[in-house]
Formats: C-alpha cells, sequence, structure tokens
C-alpha cells in the first residue's frame, strides 16, 4: 500500500438490545482506520436525542478498530434518530470522506 493514507471510516453502528447493565440497550460504533498512516487524536461526534457526545481516539494505527458504546437513554419512547461522524485533525485530508458517517433509526421495543 502507498503510504501517507489518511481515512477514518463509521465501519458500523448498530443497536445492541437491553441487558441488565443497560437496561435501554446502548449504541455502538466502530470506527476503523482503512488508511496507511496512524490516526492521531480522531475526533468521533455521536448525535443522540438526548443531545451529542463526543469522544476522542488518541491513537488508531493502520488497519486499526475502535468500538464506543453510548448507552440508550430511558426516555425514548418513539424512534429516535443516532447520527456518527469521524473527523481528522491536524488539518489531515480524509482519503475517502464518504465512509465518515453513518445514520441509526432506533425503534423502541413493543410494550415500552
Amino acid at each position: 500500500m502507498a503510504p501517507g493514507i489518511y481515512d477514518a471510516a463509521v465501519a458500523s453502528q448498530r443497536i445492541i438490545p437491553p441487558s441488565s447493565g443497560n437496561p435501554n440497550g446502548q449504541l455502538e460504533v466502530l470506527i476503523q482506520n482503512r488508511g496507511t498512516e496512524t490516526l492521531i487524536n480522531t475526533n468521533v461526534r455521536i448525535s443522540t436525542p438526548a443531545g451529542s457526545i463526543n469522544s476522542n481516539i488518541s491513537t488508531l494505527p493502520a488497519n486499526g478498530v475502535q468500538t464506543i458504546r453510548v448507552p440508550i437513554p430511558s426516555s425514548v419512547a418513539t424512534d429516535a434518530r443516532y447520527d456518527s461522524k469521524v473527523t481528522l485533525s491536524g488539518g489531515r485530508k480524509d482519503a475517502k470522506p464518504a465512509n465518515d458517517h453513518r445514520v441509526e433509526t432506533y425503534v423502541p421495543p413493543v410494550g415500552k
């Protein structure tokens, strides 16, 4: 592979069903470095019905992955949109910006 490629991606985003530790479930976001260079201080912004959450991945090597989980708040009684976006730092240009963003709609279980 050619050196000098910076490509952070929101590789997947999914809703994890409720469990004893997270009674309303969680949103799981998988960030992947699809480039050839180590990513430093990569920002992940997750927009939820309860507000936005920013997370920083300090170091992510080439081909590395990082998982971020966010609890789903109990106040979500109807369908809710979860939107995740990854941004490079240091003025780096992302080689494939089309994979920097994902949206998931949470549909609460029947009877909630």
